[in-house]
């Protein structure tokens, strides 16, 4: 820096060292260092400076300016400068391209500021400031032709590349201070310098320096005044005049926006007219790219753009609205965005989405899905009234995308919230228009839509990678929380996945048998007939697509098959129909099944990279000569496909026999804390275990089957039935089992249950013959020969009645003798017996004979009060005559007359009561 007013040196000519290009350059060095010096102590508008002429002369030489020495150039650098800082505010005479050159030789020099740990750092540092002091860049700015600009230029990209983050304040000032005064000296900026200035500020230069940026930024926010009116002007050229030939960054003009409207307000309150204006011109595309800035400013953080210009945001929705499908496609994707950070625009949105919901569009509809989950994150309690009423309208859109997009997001919500134990009762009520919504899909005609359902509920209704108490605990909320028709729904899909994977099982059957090295060509021909025909089958019933899928399944066939020949040459236990059998044998569980399935997939696709090898690039012709030799080459990935859809579709990810046996512990354990359930609770229990009792290995465990005798034992007579039949289709298995100790249990429990009301008495009754199948004649006989059937007026006798007809049915050769004189002997006495005015009752025949005896059992459900004591005898004695018919044909003489004269008879006198029959 110079020395003060007051101590101003008394410099003579002699002291002016030469500097002339001709010296050595270690003498040169030091004579521009030693007037360096001298200038430095010197103030502004030295009056001897005329003594500095010839040396500023010197300087101006080409040869300093492409000088090799990095010192030497600084150093001539900086004595130019001093000399510039003593003539100031006035120039010494130069030719304009002199002038030209030694201003861009200064401007040069600053790139050096960039190298922090360069033993010259602080004599450049100098260099700044001098120059910044006063204002050396001032005439530089003046200068003709556009050399102004020239130098402008140079000093802006030397400083704008120069500046560093450990860079002091100071210095960064500086820089600021140099292009400040560049821009004041302007009348009208140059677009090419407010290019520099836009072009940091915006991507990539933003993120790759951002101290860089940040320079700008202040530079700009210093002066806004005077670059307001030139940044407007280049926004119309760009935006409305369209004068862009000139211009490099014209089409950044949004993101140069975006970036204004995070550094200066009152420069962007200048441009909104005109973004506005191109909201709404003809062109398509500008009012597409003038909505895609706004929309991502406004959805922006941190900033209240909507909220402090209405008119800008009403135009912008108007067009987000009502604008061309490129226009909402642009606007959409920053839904998210506006929720997150502007909750309040959300009234405004709403409306907007409801209606982008109704595009023709299915773009539109597709994106808008998935902008919901974004939005939503899958929370019940981020949907609105509007937005559910999109996503329902959705998930039932014809276009399969749309529909699938939004009932698989409305799985991930359910399957989020079911996790937890705790629902509240606003949640409970949510879950259960989701799970409808999605179960409803079940009757669309469309196979893929069924499949879908299939799949959310094994996926997300009742997740199967769960563990298995939340998995019982899910299946019985849903199902009690659904609507009737969903609830059956539920139950078609349990009993089609059991099929499935039936089928699936002969599959396997059928393909180890043909793999079978030692079957004869004749059983080779019949098994593949029946393979042939499965295959049809499957595709037909199963699977979408059936033509395309049934050549795949039948590849996927025929290579097995050939793999599993393979390894029983090689003695290879790994082949993939041993693994597909085992995926999906009875006792495997859902997370074996899982993994079992995701090894079938790997060695499929195993063999897709091997063929891909085999065959790279095969032309037409190769390829189609290829796939007469090998009919699988090429379908290995789509075989994974299947059989990733096939696994999906089977019973065993959802149910195991684990998942049953919790389900019945469950049970267990609610009815035996709390006796008084409700009676859609029951009936709910009732029909699961109904679906469950068709395939009833799931209950072949030890611990479903004490878990069915200790629900047995609690008497609970609205499960009874279901139970009865349970362990009726599970008699196979328990004596298989060789379980005494439960058989012994299950005869203690079902003799008290033959002295209840007939449909349990019956179910009993059934319930005992299949458990002992070889005995069942002497239980029968014994149990006949024990009971009293005469004992009309007791309140067993109906009961008794109903069984003496089932057992008849059940074992007519042991029973038929004693069981009709039983019969005709109970029919004789009922239709002998006549009232004592036989003119007067004449209407009811037994009237009379019962006095009101004959009485319903007190836990008797379903009875119809309006079906007398009389009546309902005559019912149960014509149904247990026709089972006694039925059971013994040709031995029936005598009781088939007997039953065709109390039909007639009651025919006759008009008594209905064949209403249960």
């Amino acid at each position: 820096m110079a020395t003060s007013s007051g101590n101003v040196p008394d410099v003579l000519p002699s002291q002016v060292l030469s500097v002339n290009p001709s010296l050595p350059t270690n003498k040169l060095l030091d004579n521009l260092t030693k007037n360096q010096r001298l200038l430095q102590s010197l103030p502004q508008n030295y009056e001897k400076r005329h003594f500095f002429t010839g040396l500023f002369k010197t300087l101006l030489d080409d040869f300093f300016y492409s000088h090799e020495r990095a010192d030497i150039q600084l150093y001539a650098a900086i004595c130019l400068a001093d000399i510039i800082r003593i003539y100031a505010p006035n120039l010494p005479d130069a030719s304009p391209e002199k002038m030209l050159n030694m201003f861009l030789f200064l401007a040069r020099q600053l790139i050096g500021l960039k190298k922090i740990d360069d033993t010259l750092f602080t004599r450049r540092y100098y260099l700044l400031e001098n120059l910044s002091m006063v204002q050396s860049f001032i005439p530089a700015v003046n200068l003709e032709d556009n050399r102004g600009c020239q130098i402008s230029t140079v000093v802006f990209n030397n400083l704008f590349n120069a500046v560093q983050k450990k860079h002091s304040d100071q210095l960064k000032n500086l820089m600021i201070e140099i292009v400040s005064v560049i821009l004041a000296e302007y009348e009208t900026i140059p677009f090419a310098l407010l290019e520099l200035l836009f072009a940091r500020i915006i991507d990539p230069e933003k993120k790759l320096r951002e101290e860089c940026y940040e320079l700008v930024e202040s530079i700009i926010r210093r002066c806004e005044s005077f670059l307001k009116p030139v940044v407007v002007d280049y926004f119309k050229a760009v935006l409305i005049t369209e004068d862009i030939e000139s211009l490099h960054l014209h089409t950044k003009i949004y993101n140069i926006f975006d970036a204004l409207s995070n550094i200066s307000d009152t420069i962007v309150d200048d441009l909104i007219p005109t973004i506005e204006h191109r909201l709404t011109v003809p062109n398509e595309k500008h009012r597409r790219d003038a909505a895609k800035i706004i929309a991502y400013v406004t959805s922006s953080s941190n900033n209240d753009f909507s909220q402090k210009y209405k008119t800008l945001w009403n135009t912008f929705l108007q067009q987000f609205k009502n604008g061309t499908p490129e226009i909402q496609s642009t606007c959409i994707k920053y839904l998210k965005s506006y929720f997150v950070n502007h909750p309040e625009l959300r009234t405004d949105l709403e409306d907007v989405m409801v209606h982008l919901s109704l595009s023709t569009d299915t773009n539109i509809r597709l994106q808008l899905m998935t902008q919901l989950r974004a939005i939503t994150n899958s929370n019940l309690l981020d949907i609105s009234d509007k937005i559910k009423q999109i996503l329902c309208e959705r998930a039932r859109d014809k276009i399969w995308e749309v529909r699938k997009e939004a009932l698989d997001y409305f799985g991930h919500v359910y399957k989020k919230e079911c996790v937890n134990a705790n629902w509240s009762n606003d949640i409970q009520k949510q879950l259960s228009w989701v799970a409808n919504c999605i179960i409803h899909l079940y009757y669309q005609t469309a196979t893929q839509d069924k499949l879908l359902a299939e799949r959310l509920l094994t996926f997300y209704l009742m997740p199967w990678d769960v563990n298995t108490n939340d998995k019982v605990r899910v299946l019985l909320t849903l199902y009690s929380n659904v609507s009737e028709n969903a609830q059956r729904a539920i139950r078609e899909i349990i009993h089609s996945k059991f099929l499935f994977r039936r089928q699936l099982d002969k599959l396997m059957d059928l393909c180890l048998q043909m793999a079978d090295l030692n079957i004869t060509n004749d059983e080779k021909q019949l098994i593949e007939l029946k393979l042939v025909n499965l295959v049809h089958a499957i595709a037909l019933r199963c699977l979408p697509n059936p033509d395309k899928n049934e050549f795949v399944l039948k590849a996927f066939a025929i290579y097995a098959i050939k793999n599993h020949k393979q390894s029983l040459t090689n003695n290879n236990e790994t082949s993939i129909l041993l693994l597909f059998k085992q995926a999906i044998s009875d006792g495997i569980k859902s997370k074996e099944c899982y993994a079992l399935a995701n090894g079938i997939g790997q060695m499929l696709l195993d063999e897709a990279a091997k063929e891909q090898k085999r065959f790279p690039t095969n032309t037409t012709e190769e390829q189609t000569t290829t796939n007469n030799e090998n009919n699988v080459h090429g379908q290995f990935t789509k075989m994974c496909g299947l059989i990733k859809m096939m696994f999906e579709k089977i019973s065993t990810l959802l149910f195991d026999q684990e998942t049953v046996s919790k389900l019945l512990k469950f049970i267990f354990e609610r009815v035996s804390n709390e006796p008084e359930q409700s009676s859609l609770y029951y009936e709910n229990i009732n029909q699961l275990l109904k679906v469950f009792i068709q395939h009833p290995f799931i209950f072949n465990s030890p611990e479903s089957l004490g878990f069915l005798c200790d629900l047995l034992k609690q008497h609970v007579y609205e499960l009874a039935p279901i139970l009865l039949r349970t362990i009726e289709a599970c008699a196979p298995l328990i004596i298989t089992s060789n379980q005494s100790n439960m058989l012994t249990l299950l005869d203690s429990e079902l003799s008290t249950y033959l002295t209840l009301h007939p449909p349990i008495a019956k179910r009993t009754l059934y319930c005992m013959c299949a458990l002992h199948p070889n005995e069942k004649d002497d239980i029968l006989k014994k149990m006949i020969d024990d009971t009293q059937y005469d004992q009309f007026d007791s309140d067993q006798f109906i009961t008794r009645l109903v069984l003496l007809g089932h057992m008849l049915k059940i074992s007519p050769s042991a029973l038929g003798d004693i069981g009709k004189r039983i019969l005709n002997n109970i029919s004789k006495y009922i239709s002998d017996k006549r009232p004592i005015n036989d003119n007067d009752m004449e209407e009811n025949m037994t009237s009379s004979f019962l006095h009101g005896h004959f009485t319903l059992l007190a836990d008797e459900p379903h009875a119809d009060p309006e079906i007398g004591a009389d009546t309902r005898v005559k019912r149960e004695l014509v149904k247990a005559l026709t089972r006694a018919v039925l059971g013994l044909r040709e031995n029936s003489a005598g009781l088939f007359t007997v039953t065709y004269k109390l039909i007639r008879k009651s025919i006759e006198k008009d008594q209905d009561f064949t209403g249960e029959m």
